[in-house]
């Protein structure tokens, strides 16, 4: 689980996925997850729709659920071993929300209809407590994707003071 949060390893993430048992098993068992979260909406694709890419990663999930799992997390007793590993992501990847200084985050990116999706979501610490944010650019490249989105983060790093904050 580590390996597959805080370097974004394909390989770790599979085996993980394949933990929970047969694609349509490991589905129900995201989705359970997500239900428990407070996310009613998302349901995890368990085929693989666009070979060769895996089926977990082709899940549509908004940007609005995002933001709601990621503020559910650190208050979730059960949840902190993953949001502590958000918050070692590896250095290669402190593009967008890894700019910030104690951000809690997950990043995502692969090819889409247009050309690179490239998102990420998490937790950003702000002086009334912590933003939940979430973020996504389909973009030309993972170089302009990821450029767009520290940006992005620059902006909400600047304005975090006035952004929504909550805590447990």
């Amino acid at each position: 689980m580590r390996r597959a949060i805080t370097a974004s390893d394909n390989d770790a993430a599979i085996r993980l996925w394949e933990s929970l048992g047969e694609p349509s098993t490991a589905a129900v068992a995201t989705d359970r997850v997500l239900r428990d979260f407070g996310d009613q909406q998302t349901r995890t694709q368990a085929r693989q729709v666009r070979p060769p890419y895996t089926a977990f990663g082709q899940t549509a999930w908004s940007l609005a659920d995002q933001t709601s799992f990621a503020a559910t997390l650190p208050c979730r007793r059960e949840a902190g071993e993953v949001y502590s590993a958000m918050g070692e992501v590896v250095p290669s990847q402190h593009w967008g929300l890894g700019q910030i200084a104690g951000a809690h985050f997950k990043g995502g990116w692969g090819p889409s209809e247009r050309g690179y999706l490239v998102r990420q979501f998490g937790v950003i610490p702000s002086p009334q407590g912590r933003v939940a944010v979430a973020i996504a650019v389909d973009a030309d490249s993972f170089e302009e994707g990821t450029a767009i989105l520290t940006r992005t983060a620059q902006w909400l790093d600047l304005h975090r003071a006035g952004l929504p904050a909550g805590s447990c």
